[in-house]
């Protein structure tokens, strides 16, 4: 199975490939393989709500340690014993933010969920029926349209022997690929960083089905590309490009604080973001990114020195800033950070 060139796909091969599409069929794979990938997959299912809870039923009986869930709460997040790793399939719309940052920040193994004087052990693959708004974070949304027939009566007796035969292909499916999913090597430079890990884990296991990897692909890429809006909105990114302004202006050799806010809430306004930062946060921003303000007279200045200018640019590459992207060199930094750029992303990438 495992030798062929491609994944034998078990749930593939059966009556439900009618009825969930390779998305949902890829998740299901997914939650087998959380021992061998960074993270847990996450997947947003949209739509009414009859249709959203056949679908979670049909994953029931093919996902890993599946748990159906009308609603859930802290308390019992808190009774889920260490190394299960449930695949947590829910059909609550709304949960509370308390709840919902726990549910996401769990998806990573090596770090703890702690609350009061406990852990919380919430990793494993999670499928959400959530509105538009809540499933902006990473991972997979599916859109699911009203049925225009009667939806299948799913029995329970159809449940149990779905569950039945299917559990033990996958099971076998698992044994054999295991070691091969944990040395996938997934291509996952057209994501952003944040999306790189949850790339990973939908991938990886299946990398030898060209269809299926496709259709997941696609949507990934999709939600990276509204992540990909969103990182041109975020603090590291806006400061580095407003700095990268200064460093291009041939008339300057210095710059000030209140400049440098004054040009992240022009690129703030440019692209409609409501807020705006004061002198004092953009002093904030700098420091963080590393770049040091003197106190002078006149205020905050940050001096454009050769080294100041170099790393200005590093940083500006390894956020990926739009002037970095354009392929014009506007000075000879520029050239430079296209020969450091790789090694700065193969160092996000270990």
């Amino acid at each position: 199975m495992a030798h062929s060139g491609h994944y034998d796909v078990p749930c593939r091969s059966t009556k439900i490939e009618g009825l969930l599409n390779q998305n949902l069929q890829a998740f299901a794979l997914a939650s087998w393989f959380l021992d061998c990938v960074p993270v847990s997959p996450v997947l947003y299912l949209l739509g009414p709500d009859n249709e959203a809870r056949l679908v979670l039923r049909l994953l029931g009986c093919i996902c890993h340690r599946s748990v159906l869930l009308a609603d859930v709460d802290l308390a019992a997040l808190a009774t889920l014993p260490r190394s299960l790793n449930p695949t947590l399939l829910m059909s609550q719309c709304h949960f509370g933010r308390r709840i919902t940052q726990i549910l996401l920040s769990s998806s990573n193994p090596k770090f703890c969920v702690t609350r009061g004087k406990s852990q919380v052990y919430a990793y494993g693959a999670k499928a959400f029926c959530a509105e538009l708004e809540t499933a902006e974070s990473t991972g997979v949304r599916v859109s699911l349209t009203p049925a225009l027939d009667v939806l299948p009566h799913l029995t329970p007796a159809d449940e149990k022997a779905r569950a039945n035969d299917l559990q033990a292909k996958l099971l076998r499916y698992f044994m054999l690929n295991c070691e091969r999913v944990r040395e996938a090597s997934v291509d996952t430079r057209d994501f952003v960083p944040a999306m790189r890990d949850e790339a990973h884990a939908w991938l990886a296991p299946i990398c030898d089905c060209p269809d299926l990897s496709q259709s997941v692909r696609t949507s990934l890429l999709q939600q990276n590309q509204q992540l990909e809006a969103q990182r041109l909105s975020d603090d590291g990114c806006l400061t580095a490009e407003a700095a990268l302004f200064f460093c291009h202006d041939p008339n300057r050799d210095r710059f000030f604080v209140r400049e440098e806010a004054v040009e992240i809430n022009t690129l703030l306004k440019g692209r409609c973001e409501e807020r705006s930062v004061s002198d004092k946060m953009a002093g904030s921003f700098l420091r963080k990114l590393g770049i040091r303000a003197e106190k002078v007279t006149k205020g905050y200045r940050v001096l454009l020195t050769d080294s100041v200018r170099a790393q200005i640019h590093q940083i500006a590459a390894d956020y990926q800033v739009s002037a970095t992207q354009d392929g014009v060199a506007r000075c000879r930094h520029c050239s430079a950070e296209k020969t450091h750029t790789p090694r700065s992303r193969a160092r996000m990438n270990v």
